[in-house]
């Protein structure tokens, strides 16, 4: 297994070897958090910390709006609440959302490990979850998404816990997953999924970028088949696809991957399919975003680039 690589200076694969373990201590983070009398969720973060919003309206049946940028919808009010997440505390676009859910009087539950976000929290006296400083954002996903996740359990919006318990005990060989990156090394990679899923595909994107150094593109059935399909008539990229596949998808979905599969392999595109594990979704989505993770660490090693180094996100924030 390809592990302490020189170029990984930050021990990165460190963090993806406690995935489970920080699902677990951000679930039990959580507990004693309660926010009562909220009909709508807002959830404002960028990257890693925005995410969370994509796989949280995934799972859960109250209203999720997701915010990735500077502004708030303008119709939000007491009845909502809003999770204002920032990794470091200082992510500009957080907390100019911040600002404004203060005006509009919403309910608000802050998560960082520091920065301006936490001194304005305590400031304000706004609840504030304390995360773990000295991580990567994005390794950080499993510890904040299951304590949102707690935090609404708390408020008796959904019940987790025994997909949780599953999840952390889950068996993790990275075995299939090198042998994917090897597949992946210097292509262009696809990536499509149910729109069930979408949010996997897109953690599974953003990964590939960030760890891995390379443009990855995501999209979803059956929008693809609309309008995406077309652009394999023509091929400009040395493209490879991944689908990701779980059991609940649609028997309609089925069909067509089993269609663009042909069609694609007609056209001589290597097609990878990621079969999710697990009894709930739930199970089923995290399965599947720790082993994209892993492949997207391989696929660093076989770049020989840092995964932990973010060089022209950290320029262009100086710039700005």
């Amino acid at each position: 297994m390809l592990k302490k690589e020189v170029l990984d200076k930050s021990e990165y694969y460190l963090d993806l070897e406690s995935s489970k373990d920080f699902i677990d201590q951000g679930y039990r983070l959580s507990s004693s958090v309660y926010i009562s009398c909220f009909k709508r969720i807002i959830v404002c973060g960028m990257g890693g910390s925005g995410i969370i919003g994509d796989l949280l309206k995934a799972v859960i049946d109250i209203p999720v709006e997701v915010v990735k940028g500077y502004t708030l919808p303008s119709d939000i009010d007491s009845s909502c609440l809003a999770f204002l997440i920032s990794y470091s505390g200082n992510t500009e676009e957080t907390l100019n959302c911040l600002q404004q859910a203060l005006k509009l009087k919403c309910k608000i539950v802050a998560m960082s490990c520091g920065g301006k976000l936490k001194e304005m929290a305590l400031r304000r006296n706004i609840e504030h979850i304390l995360v773990p400083y000295g991580h990567q954002p994005r390794a950080m996903l499993y510890y904040m998404f299951f304590s949102v996740l707690r935090t609404l359990e708390n408020c008796e919006k959904c019940d987790f816990e025994s997909s949780v318990k599953r999840i952390t005990r889950m068996k993790i060989n990275t075995h299939k997953d090198e042998i994917i990156a090897n597949k992946l090394f210097k292509k262009i990679p696809l990536i499509y999924s149910s729109l069930n899923y979408y949010s996997v595909a897109l953690r599974f994107k953003e990964q590939l970028n960030e760890n891995s150094k390379i443009h990855a593109f995501c999209n979803s059935f059956s929008e693809m088949n609309h309008n995406e399909i077309e652009g394999f008539e023509i091929l400009n990229g040395n493209y490879i696809v991944v689908f990701i596949r779980n059991l609940d998808d649609h028997p309609r979905i089925n069909k067509r991957f089993q269609i663009l599969k042909e069609i694609l392999l007609s056209k001589k595109i290597e097609v990878i399919e990621i079969n999710s594990v697990g009894s709930s979704k739930l199970e089923r989505m995290f399965n599947t975003i720790i082993h994209c993770d892993w492949i997207s660490y391989y696929l660093a090693v076989l770049n020989k680039v840092n995964p932990s180094e973010i060089k022209l996100i950290e320029s262009l924030k100086k710039k700005l």
